[in-house]
């Protein structure tokens, strides 16, 4: 009879432990997926806030090109994102990117001196071209670091 006692005994401490490794196992993957969730909403969160429009675009010379761009989302906007955001600009059907510093540049007009692109801001974007525009249709699209995007048609 003790034998059956402590047979019983060894079955009960084994089936706890077991029970103990299962639960932390889900415990751990829970805790992975509710990361992962966070970090997903969070993601949408931002891109939900964020969105923008090219407000008007025009050539201010025959090869220099100023555009417009409000921030109309609730999103604040750093400085290092707008420079990772992509700028495409040129003919509608020979649009291509073009570089930051290199060929476009930036300043927010009416700043409350923080440098950073706030709800209500404008962004003036400077395209500076390496010849001469001709008369034709022009398509400017400004896409930010998360995909947010607005274009514009405008002819010359």
């Amino acid at each position: 009879m003790a034998s059956i006692t402590i047979e019983e005994a060894i079955i009960v401490v084994s089936t706890i432990i077991a029970t103990s490794i299962l639960a932390a196992a889900i415990f751990s993957s829970l805790s992975r997926i509710e990361a992962s969730y966070k970090s997903v909403v969070a993601a949408t969160e931002e891109k939900m806030g964020t969105d923008i429009k090219i407000v008007f675009a025009t050539s201010t010379s025959s090869t220099t090109v100023k555009v417009w761009v409000k921030n109309v989302g609730t999103s604040r906007i750093a400085p290092s994102m707008i420079v990772s955001s992509d700028l495409f600009f040129g003919k509608v059907d020979n649009a291509a990117r073009l570089n930051y510093s290199s060929d476009w540049s930036y300043s927010i007009v009416n700043d409350d001196d923080d440098g950073v692109w706030e709800p209500g801001e404008t962004l003036e974007i400077t395209i500076t071209l390496s010849s001469a525009l001709s008369q034709g249709d022009y398509y400017v699209r400004f896409v930010l670091y998360n995909g947010k995007d607005a274009e514009y048609m405008f002819s010359v």
